[in-house]
């Protein structure tokens, strides 16, 4: 069995003794939504954005997780990959692009640009430039932290003083292309600017010609769309696009290739309202009056109705283009997923054998005839009927010809590409990338269980295992675990939209008893469904001091269940004489707290729902009415999460994005506790009580962009006390979940991007080599840390390593364990 190994970079041990944060996988999850890899048992590791194999070396690959950072292996070959973070602890894990900077001989020096481009929503980090490295990754420093903030990095380009990024989306600064003559110490907007021929807007793909270094291409969306070539290294450029026709202003995805065998030939897939809309390719393009040829649409004859490669109207995020090395005729495209026969509306198998929503990806070749150019490399284009993960985002080939994919299941290869007897296998190993939005955790046998985006609601195979499978397929919902019986537990999951909703019964060694599908009835022939709309990711919570007890948020509506998920009703507001009806909630719910204790009595009924229009409210009686808590601050910002004093229902703490809130009555007075939390995008909330009969503190635990932090919400002083980071070398991906175990006193993450993390909320914070004292080693541990300027020594989460991280040490060694 594999388990976690923590801080590989700096050779330390995973320090279960200190209070150190965790991995606990997934790396990966069997039984993915992928077919003909039942051998691998179907593994999948999260949102790959960005793949670069090395040029000559077939056992290293480097990747871009979309909000994992960036990963390399090398032993590529093995069947399954040793995987190593690089960039875990640096400001951002949100990869736009990774590219080799071909001027280094060595292929050392690669640049990552940070980007959003997540299928949540578009959810990530902060935006913070870009990355270099010349030492194969060992160290990175950033650029552009100043002419790049808060810009989204699609594609960057590094050659070796020349660093050019194009950005598609910003909060602030203009959109387009970006250029830096002195390596990114400073960097100017070339879209829009007088004399450079290239027009403003959004910017896609930027590439390099493989052997001319003053060639460059990009590709262009908005009003302007199309593709452009500048001859002199990026500081001109020519509209190369004027006979193509299909941009348009809806254009917002241009990807591009390029094959110098046989004849220079340039390709370009782009998609307009983000489904493909034309594959066209240039001959001889540095000529700059050549014409494109457009080839067929790639994609299928399901049953009377043509359907293209983005069926699931994805392509923004989800292309992928690569020009076949060998052959410039020939050109490869990945889409989002399979669709149905019947033209999408029927079932599987489809016209070419796929059996699930698997990867949609074609060979293509210009030399054949219309209605001939595109084969599947899937499914029936393979020998065994395989076909990868779903939504692919990048495509690259090996030292050895064969491809490497980056989707939404993780990293795969396509063997003989150019061929039906090559089969897709899963290269994925130890990659642990999945993006967790919500996070639960079985307190009778040890096991964390989490929603995905992507990949399903996925679960520890054992206790402390980094290996956990998938359960159902789709998005994962917002999973859910009553454990207050000591002899099982029952965990509740399901896909997005509450589809496939599931109850387990599980005993303390972690085997399933009983499986059901409760069906939600809110009377005869009536469920919830039926009442109201389920949401993407519907909230699920589970009574603290009751079980069985259940309460569902819906679109507009909340249903608590008493029977287990089996029947549910609806917790409404009073009616308003003389209308009948009750009132409806002010806004979507979005948040709840389900039951509370008044020391030692056990308050089941207590029940507190937080909205999107920032409303907050409360229920003092079972059965009975909700009521609004008018003097909640927050109004306007949508509730995040609630969080109630573990021996005390009136002392409640709400988040929402940007603000936190305590009240110690029940929400008659309320203050402001955010302190020194800024753009913190905030998440999760966890309330860790002190040990018993300890004189401990407190501890408020909040999630939220790249950390936890934590104080003692009992403090006289809690509006003004300021936040501190809460363990250790937690990776810098967002913290969407929180859960706290207070039987193991263990706190539970769960992390956009990098999985599942636990740290031991009692151990000893300064005891980083875990021998269960803090002495001269541990501090000889920080100051090499320190003196590198490693990212792990930024304790405080400032974003630099400065004289106040050693300030930082210096306290936390000098407390006792």
């Amino acid at each position: 069995m594999r388990t976690a190994a923590l801080l590989t970079l700096a050779g330390l041990p995973a320090l279960a003794g200190a209070q150190v944060w965790e991995f606990r996988g997934p790396a990966p999850a069997y039984f993915g939504q992928l077919e003909g890899m039942q051998p691998q048992k179907s593994p999948v590791a999260g949102a790959i954005r960005v793949v670069r194999p090395h040029p000559t070396d077939p056992q290293v690959i480097y990747l871009g997780a979309v909000n994992g950072g960036v990963w390399v292996t090398r032993d590529a070959l093995a069947d399954e990959p040793e995987w190593t973070p690089l960039t875990d602890y640096h400001q951002s894990l949100s990869v736009g692009d990774l590219e080799f900077d071909t001027t280094d001989p060595t292929n050392q020096t690669l640049v990552a640009g940070v980007g959003r481009f997540s299928a949540l929503g578009l959810n990530g980090g902060p935006r913070s430039g870009l990355l270099v490295t010349e030492n194969a990754g060992q160290t990175w420093e950033p650029a552009g932290l100043n002419d790049l903030l808060d810009r989204n990095i699609y594609a960057v380009i590094k050659r070796g003083s020349l660093l050019m990024a194009t950005v598609n989306q910003a909060s602030q600064g203009a959109v387009g292309l970006y250029r830096s003559t002195d390596s990114g110490i400073a960097f100017s907007v070339v879209s829009g600017a007088p004399t450079s021929g290239l027009p403003a807007g959004a910017a896609y793909d930027l590439i390099a010609h493989p052997t001319d270094p003053q060639r460059f291409y990009v590709g262009i969306g908005g009003s302007n769309a199309g593709v452009y070539a500048s001859l002199d290294a990026g500081a001109t450029w020519h509209n190369l696009t004027r006979n193509v026709t299909g941009f348009s202003g809806s254009t917002n995805n241009v990807l591009l290739s390029y094959s110098p065998h046989g004849f220079d030939a340039l390709w370009v897939l782009f998609a307009n309202a983000s489904v493909a809309n034309g594959v066209w390719r240039i001959q001889q393009p540095s000529s700059l009056g050549s014409l494109w040829t457009a080839l067929d649409l790639p994609g299928t004859d399901e049953d009377g109705t043509f359907i293209g490669i983005n069926p699931g109207r994805q392509g923004h995020i989800h292309l992928s283009l690569l020009a076949d090395r060998a052959n410039s005729n020939v050109v490869y495209v990945g889409g989002d997923r399979q669709p149905t026969s019947n033209g999408d509306r029927g079932g599987f198998p489809n016209s070419i054998g796929a059996m699930n929503f698997t990867g949609r990806l074609f060979r293509g070749d210009a030399s054949r005839p219309t209605g001939q150019q595109w084969r599947p490399t899937t499914h029936n284009g393979t020998s065994r009927n395989s076909a990868p993960h779903a939504d692919s985002r990048s495509a690259f080939f090996d030292a050895q010809g064969n491809i490497i994919q980056g989707d939404d299941g993780g990293i795969y290869k396509r063997l003989s590409p150019a061929s039906t007897s090559g089969d897709w296998i899963s290269i994925n190993g130890t990659l642990g990338a999945f993006e967790f939005h919500s996070i639960a955790w079985d307190r009778l046998s040890a096991i964390a269980l989490a929603g995905s985006q992507d990949n399903a609601t996925a679960e520890q195979i054992e206790t402390d295992s980094t290996l956990w499978r998938v359960i159902g397929s789709g998005d994962g919902g917002r999973p859910a675990v009553d454990d207050l019986n000591p002899q099982f537990s029952e965990r509740y999951t399901s896909a997005q939209y509450l589809l496939s909703f599931m109850r387990r019964r599980v005993n303390a060694l972690n085997q399933v008893t009983s499986v059901d599908f409760p069906q939600l009835r809110l009377g005869p022939g009536v469920t919830a469904y039926d009442a109201d709309a389920a949401q993407f990711y519907t909230p699920v919570y589970h009574n603290t001091q009751q079980s069985g007890h259940l309460v569902f948020l819906f679109s507009s509506k909340v249903f608590e269940s008493t029977t287990r998920g089996d029947t549910v009703a609806e917790v409404t507001l009073a009616p308003v004489f003389p209308n009948p009806n009750p009132e409806p909630l002010e806004g979507t719910p979005t948040a709840a707290a389900y039951g509370a204790r008044a020391g030692s009595l056990a308050r089941p009924e207590v029940l507190y729902v937080g909205t999107s229009a920032g409303n907050l409210y409360y229920r003092a009686a079972a059965g009975g009415f909700f009521a609004l808590l008018p003097e909640y601050p927050g109004a306007g910002s949508g509730v995040r999460d609630i969080i109630v004093k573990p021996d005390d229902w009136r002392t409640v703490v709400v988040c929402s994005f940007t603000r936190a809130y305590i009240t110690r009555d029940a929400g008659t007075t309320w203050f402001d506790i955010t302190a020194n939390l800024t753009d913190t995008a905030l998440r999760s909330l966890a309330w860790i009580p002190p040990r018993p009969s300890s004189s401990d503190a407190h501890r408020l635990v909040i999630g939220g962009l790249g950390g936890a932090w934590a104080k003692d919400p009992t403090s006289g002083s809690v509006a003004s006390d300021p936040w501190q980071p809460f363990g250790l070398f937690l990776p810098k991906a967002p913290v969407r979940d929180l859960e706290y175990d207070d039987t193991r006193r263990l706190l539970v993450a769960g992390l956009l991007g990098r999985g599942c993390w636990t740290v031991h909320v009692d151990a000893c914070p300064a005891d980083l080599n875990a021998d269960g004292v803090v002495d001269f080693n541990d501090f000889l541990i920080y100051i090499n840390l320190f003196t590198l300027r490693d990212p792990r020594a930024d304790l405080n989460g400032d974003g630099v390593v400065d004289f106040n991280d050693f300030l930082f040490f210096i306290n936390i060694f000098g407390q006792p364990c």
